[in-house]
């Protein structure tokens, strides 16, 4: 068995939800085994910014509904920014979550954020064995 890392990447360009930030095409039938999912803040904003982070095999967020499918993650979390936006220093996030899910070639997963800051950078590793 080999591992496949696929990348999912965005920016958030403004505020609130922002269904298909980024999205793959699984390239081969197989096993998703884990996703490592990343928040990188913008460092020049000051306050604090709450987000919300989602992989998905549904091409609109899923945030605030119930009994949904095909939801790989969740994550949500806040960057607290301390100091100045010239000299302060952000909180970023980095977390793998260990996965059980087949998948067939063709199917499309997608990366959903809910941002309060413009220029925020999220990131999925999602790792395919195949």
């Amino acid at each position: 068995m080999q591992t496949l890392p696929i990348r999912l990447y965005g920016t958030a360009a403004g505020t609130g939800d922002a269904s298909d930030l980024a999205n793959i095409i699984i390239p081969r039938a197989g096993r998703i085994a884990g996703i490592n999912a990343v928040f990188l803040p913008e460092e020049s904003q000051t306050g604090d910014d709450q987000w919300n982070m989602q992989v998905s095999m549904v091409s609109v967020a899923q945030f605030t509904q119930n009994d949904v499918q095909n939801v790989l993650l969740d994550m949500a979390g806040a960057a607290m920014h301390h100091g100045s936006p010239t000299s302060g220093q952000v909180s970023s996030f980095s977390q793998f979550v260990q996965l059980n899910v087949l998948v067939a070639a063709g199917i499309k997963v997608y990366l959903h954020v809910n941002a309060m800051t413009i220029s925020d950078i999220f990131i999925a590793n999602i790792y395919l064995e195949i």
